[in-house]
């Protein structure tokens, strides 16, 4: 049977996957192959991607209180996963019916894709970012492949990275404004001397008053890093009587997992660091077994590499929503490797 999308199920999720370049080789084929099936297909093809590329300039946000009132009134008559299976309905019943026109096409897609705006996400895909009641905190959650911006009860904005997690603390705004993060996430936050904003993660914390900074968390690293691109924050250890540092517009500060200080460095591009919340996968003099990592989180794919020796190979490069496909033909070419997918799982070796 030929691939023929239709409104209202995952095949318009597969088109947003294409558009957005988080679509595998075979995915890839499959929507190019229908488009140039026919002069129809290649019309709503067009119209799609017209559409799709409208609605990268009109992002909003999801406003937190009320996306979680909305939640709560569900969680009264059912669980999360009920809830979330009624709005998936909710989302399938408006769009079952004749093919829409381009506006309508516009919003389909821009629900579904990884890289919209929050508020769409809840409404109408709340798989793309889990939203968990551990009362008294509110906990978001962004799987691998997910990109989403946040707007807190004080106005500030969080960019909150693919597989990561953002927990506001009990009386978020009330008596204080403290968060964990574990993963990564970008914060412009409003500014109030009287509330200091606090970020806490397993090892370290981040107190500022007003500035926009980014925060480096992920369990599996070994040194957590805050790049700060406006204003100044403190940053010290959770653990231990160190002295914090101080961290100004375009440093760096790590923290090493292993008890040494904190050290500081300046930054050459704050581009390096905060690139991702525009949809820039960046690297910079990386190592492929960090490159594979980070590939494995904005695709939400399976990578590995088949012999040591090219693991340490390093990786110079800016990829912006380009298409997975493009991304491994560049890698390969660019380190001298070969890659394939084995099962499920991508693999890079030496050509």
């Amino acid at each position: 049977m030929s691939y023929r999308p239709k409104p209202g199920n995952s095949d318009w999720d597969l088109l947003a996957k294409y558009f957005s370049g988080n679509t595998s080789e075979t995915e890839s084929k499959k929507i190019e192959q229908w488009a140039q099936s026919s002069p129809k297909n290649q019309e709503l093809f067009r119209s799609a991607e017209e559409a799709w590329e409208a609605s990268r300039s009109s992002r909003q946000l999801w406003d937190t209180d009320a996306a979680w009132n909305t939640l709560q009134q569900k969680i009264d008559e059912r669980s999360v996963s009920k809830a979330q299976n009624k709005l998936h309905s909710y989302k399938s019943a408006r769009t079952r019916n004749r093919l829409v026109p381009l506006l309508k096409v516009a919003a389909i897609l821009f629900v579904v894709a990884s890289s919209v705006t929050a508020y769409y996400q809840y409404f109408a895909n709340t798989s793309v970012l889990e939203v968990v009641e551990l009362a008294p905190e509110k906990v978001f959650t962004n799987k691998k492949g997910q990109r989403s911006t946040l707007q807190l009860p004080d106005n500030s904005k969080v960019h909150l990275a693919a597989d990561s997690r953002l927990v506001l603390k009990s009386g978020f705004n009330d008596t204080e404004r403290r968060v964990f993060i574990e993963g990564e996430a970008f914060f412009e936050i409003t500014h109030n001397a009287s509330k200091p904003f606090k970020v806490e993660s397993d090892h370290g914390l981040v107190t500022v008053l007003g500035t926009k900074f980014n925060v480096n968390a992920y369990p599996e690293l070994t040194q957590q890093e805050v790049a700060v691109a406006e204003g100044k924050v403190s940053f010290n250890a959770i653990e231990g009587n160190s002295t914090p540092a101080i961290l100004t517009a375009g440093t760096l500060g790590i923290l090493p997992f292993n008890g040494d200080n904190i050290s500081i460095q300046r930054i050459e591009n704050i581009e390096w660091y905060t690139g991702w919340i525009n949809g820039q996968l960046i690297f910079n003099d990386t190592p492929l077994t960090s490159v594979i990592t980070k590939l494995e989180r904005w695709y939400d794919i399976k990578c590995e590499i088949k012999g040591e020796s090219i693991g340490s190979k390093r990786l110079t490069g800016t990829f912006e929503n380009q298409r997975l496909s493009e991304v491994l033909d560049a890698i390969s070419m660019s380190l001298n490797l070969k890659h394939g997918k084995v099962e499920g799982t991508y693999v890079f070796s030496q050509s």
